[in-house]
């Protein structure tokens, strides 16, 4: 048998019949080796059957969308990021997306609700508190609208609501044909002395600065039970009615008033937060325990203490400071009115802060009747006094100061005007013999034999 050695490709081409299938090869030359070298020896065309080739492709793994994938894209995988705007902002972080090219932020925004004075932007429209004025009133309830009071708006302001403006809330009552206190009836009740005021001055007081025994220091916003009126308010007014009877300036009283400059008033109290010298305008039948433009914190508490009829009724400014709230202060002092005795006390505790002015630098203290100068008691106006921290001002009624026979006369209110005035007793010749000052000065039966 004569062994292949060689194989040549002779005339036609090799012909793929099909792959993997078989493969025909044309003529081909053999060299036997004992042929002759020139010789060439044609045998007929060989069919091979090849073996069907199997190549296995690996399958690419899915991208990583996570920490793999993208490189040299920018923003890079895993750089923060945030979607949305003001409350609906959520914080994610940069991701591979699917086809390797680009990232993307995976953060959703929250959904947007309704905007509110927070200093939020909740609707997330880019602005923060765009909500409309609102409808205020710091007068008792049932008041607004009655009378000369109306409710007034206050604005949003740095996610907090702004002083109610323009608001008109009730004061005492004045004889002008309206109904100043709101409470339906127009010049009610409005009397006033008149006549020569001189000869009687009833509800005056005699004063002790730091009395030999003055009463503790009661902290109302600590006691069970208190009430607490304007926290954090610059100004305003609250009202609350006395818990026993009481007589402030020669007349029964039912209500005190108190407002955030560190007033105290029986018939009302005047807002005003530039303190004046006494008397002040609106300042009648009040207690100026420290007139200033405070700015409060824990706000005003009352508390009553004791039994009847002994009790105490405490009106306390905790922890105040001054406006504008920059001005680092802490002033807590009181009013306490006391059952049955018609005392009037003012206790001051701390007074810290801002040099003198928490000594009463800018401040008022005293008492005032009515709007004349008489009725008034001024401690300080404009005055700083150095020990005022612990001391205390106690006011005790004095006796109606009459002289002789005379009495001033009273008038009352009807329909916006004063009628005509009643009662009044002037001098007149001294009489002798019936123990009475007739000519009221001072002395009795003078002149007479």
């Amino acid at each position: 048998m004569n062994q292949l050695a060689r194989w040549w490709c002779v005339g036609s081409a090799v012909a793929l019949v099909g792959c993997g299938s078989s493969v025909t090869i044309g003529t081909v030359g053999v060299d036997s080796g004992a042929a002759d070298a020139g010789s060439v020896v044609d045998a007929p065309a060989v069919t091979v059957d090849a073996p069907v080739a199997v190549i296995d492709t690996p399958v690419a793994p899915p991208p990583d969308l996570g920490a793999a994938g993208c490189d040299g894209v920018s923003p890079a995988v895993g750089t923060p990021c945030s979607a949305g705007l003001g409350a609906c902002q959520r914080a994610g972080r940069y991701l591979c997306r699917a086809d390797l090219r680009i990232t993307l932020c995976d953060a959703t925004p929250n959904p947007p609700t309704p905007e509110t004075c927070n200093g939020v932007d909740d609707d997330c429209n880019g602005m923060v508190d765009e909500v409309s004025p609102r409808t205020c009133f710091d007068g008792p309830a049932g008041t607004s609208g009655v009378g000369v009071c109306r409710a007034g708006t206050q604005a949003c302001l740095s996610g907090v609501w702004g002083p109610c403006t323009s608001q008109v809330v009730p004061a005492a009552e004045t004889c002008n044909g309206l109904d100043d206190d709101c409470d339906g009836s127009v010049d009610e009740s409005v009397v006033q002395r008149c006549g020569e005021l001189s000869w009687s001055m009833p509800g005056r007081y005699s004063r002790a600065v730091t009395p030999a025994a003055p009463r503790p220091y009661v902290d109302a916003c600590a006691l069970p039970g208190h009430r607490t009126y304007l926290p954090n308010a610059d100004d305003g007014n609250a009202s609350e009615a006395l818990p026993f009877a009481f007589q402030a300036f020669g007349v029964p009283v039912t209500t005190a008033f108190f407002t955030a400059n560190g007033v105290l008033g029986f018939s009302a109290a005047t807002w005003n937060f530039n303190n004046t010298a006494l008397p002040a305008a609106r300042g009648a039948q009040s207690v100026f325990a420290f007139w200033d433009d405070l700015a409060l914190r824990d706000g005003i508490c009352t508390a009553t203490v004791g039994t009847a009829p002994n009790r105490t009724f405490v009106v306390e400014w905790h922890d105040a400071g001054f406006f504008p709230r920059t001005e680092e202060a802490h002033l807590s002092f009181e009013v306490v009115l006391v059952e049955g005795s018609n005392l009037i006390e003012v206790l001051y505790q701390r007074m810290e802060g801002t040099g003198d002015r928490a000594l009463g630098s800018n401040a008022t203290t005293g008492i005032q009747g009515d709007d004349t100068a008489a009725s008034t008691d001024t401690v300080s106006f404009n005055m700083a006094r150095p020990m005022l921290a612990g001391s205390a001002v106690r006011w005790s009624p004095a006796p109606v100061d009459m002289r002789g026979v005379c009495r001033a006369g009273s008038q009352t209110c009807r329909a916006g005007a004063w009628d005509t005035c009643a009662g009044e007793v002037g001098p007149s010749a001294e009489r002798c013999g019936n123990a009475l000052d007739d000519d009221c000065d001072g002395t009795v039966d003078n002149g007479c034999p």
